[in-house]
């Protein structure tokens, strides 16, 4: 699966909004997974050798996605750890992820952006007719 299949970029000042869409919320939050993944390395080379389980939980969901995916940033920059396949379970306002993915190899992955933090700026998790749309900025 290529990225234009998954996620979609926008344009924003010196940082990098991703708009992912889903059937369903776990869909989508997948797919925003794997952009935030696809935005660090090329997802092209990575094998699926390990599984590392995070879990977002706030008060609102929108918090709890941040928790989340400041949870994959905190594991790529402490192991290196990179996804390539994510199951997600929303229950509530928290939201847990399996993600199968290895640990960041310079001989073997391509690196693309630096993602530095998860913003709120921007965030939008909303149902639509289709399903669900998330819009998420990372700073770069």
């Amino acid at each position: 699966m290529c990225s234009s299949d998954y996620y979609s970029l926008f344009e924003h000042t010196a940082d990098i909004g991703v708009e992912v869409k889903g059937k369903t919320l776990e869909e989508a939050i997948e797919r925003l997974l794997l952009a935030f993944y696809d935005l660090n390395v090329s997802l092209d080379n990575v094998e699926e050798r390990m599984d590392r389980v995070i879990k977002g939980e706030g008060e609102t969901l929108q918090d709890s996605l941040v928790y989340l995916l400041e949870e994959a940033l905190f594991l790529f920059d402490t192991e290196g750890f990179v996804g390539k396949h994510v199951d997600v379970k929303v229950e509530g306002n928290t939201i847990k992820a399996t993600v199968r993915g290895e640990l960041f190899n310079p001989q073997k992955h391509e690196p693309k952006f630096e993602i530095k933090a998860i913003t709120y700026h921007q965030m939008v998790i909303k149902e639509t007719d289709e399903g669900f749309l998330i819009r998420v900025v990372f700073d770069v």
